[in-house]
């Protein structure tokens, strides 16, 4: 890993640092994975590390605080198959009217408070 900096006169560049619901993560540097630039975030929940490719907006590679390690390899970016986002022919269109029409006959439901 190399420390952040932007090229320019040794200045470092400020890495982002990004909150969550359930932690924090501060940008500790920058590494190359699998030739991929990314940015390495120390994680505070779950305990570890986190290399994120910006490029992809992307996690490629975790690092436990138990040691263990999740890398992702071989990334390939190519357009995808039209198949993969056509909804298969035997679902149906759910139609959430009919079920609050339903949930509104039943004995749970309670009318609004106008």
């Amino acid at each position: 890993m190399r420390p952040a900096s932007s090229g320019r006169r040794g200045r470092r560049r400020r890495l982002p640092q990004k909150r969550a619901r359930h932690g924090a993560a501060s940008g500790v540097g920058e590494e190359t994975l699998a030739g991929r630039a990314t940015i390495k975030y120390a994680l505070t929940s779950p305990k570890g590390a986190a290399g994120i490719a910006p490029a992809l907006k992307f996690m490629v590679k975790f690092e436990a605080a138990d040691g263990s390690v999740m890398e992702l390899r071989n990334i390939t970016e190519e357009p995808q198959p039209e198949a993969l986002f056509t909804v298969p022919p035997e679902f149906r269109k759910y139609d959430v009217s009919r079920l609050i029409k339903r949930v509104k006959r039943s004995d749970g439901w309670v009318e609004p408070m106008k």
